[in-house]
């Protein structure tokens, strides 16, 4: 009896180890541990506008011309979002962790574009290019061309926003 229960146990260590779901994460090819997928990494935790790092800055042609920190709106900066692997986000605000909104999200592995649609009228829908997606960070940008004066000539500008956010526990450590 005592080498059943043994072999079962095993048998459960075994298990558990070996069972993970591959669209999150799969092993590292080094026994060490898991790679996040880039969905892992997306639903990992809840993320949050991080405010010591963002910027916007314009290009004429290659050349940067112009580059300051991204402030965002106040709804921006209070909101914290979780993406859920069933294509839904829930969002609540900092100051009412209670008040919760529901929306849906999607990305695109070939163009790196992530749409969130927050469900909130004040607050209109995300679509953005993720350029940096770890499991502490994620970095989006949007792209505005517009026509400007530059240099004495009529130029068409790249505006690059680029906002950033990270997971509530590591802004506040």
């Amino acid at each position: 009896m005592a080498m059943v229960i043994y072999f079962l146990f095993i048998l459960f260590l075994f298990l558990s180890i070996s069972c993970y779901d591959s669209k999150i994460k799969h092993p590292d090819g080094n026994g060490g541990g898991y790679v996040y997928t880039k969905l892992g990494a997306f639903i990992y935790g809840p993320w949050e506008y991080d405010s010591s790092i963002g910027n916007v800055a314009v290009f004429s042609d290659s050349t940067e011309v112009y580059s300051k920190r991204y402030i965002p709106e106040e709804i921006e900066k209070n909101l914290i979002f979780e993406l859920q692997e069933n294509k839904t986000v829930v969002c609540w605000m900092k100051h009412d962790s209670t008040v919760q909104f529901k929306g849906n999200w999607s990305f695109d592995e070939n163009d790196s574009l992530l749409r969130i649609d927050f469900g909130l009228v004040n607050l209109p829908a995300m679509k953005r290019k993720y350029v940096n997606l770890d499991l502490d960070l994620l970095s989006l940008q949007r792209v505005v061309l517009f026509d400007s004066i530059y240099n004495g000539q009529k130029k068409l500008l790249t505006k690059v926003i680029t906002t950033n956010f990270r997971h509530p526990w590591y802004n506040h450590i």
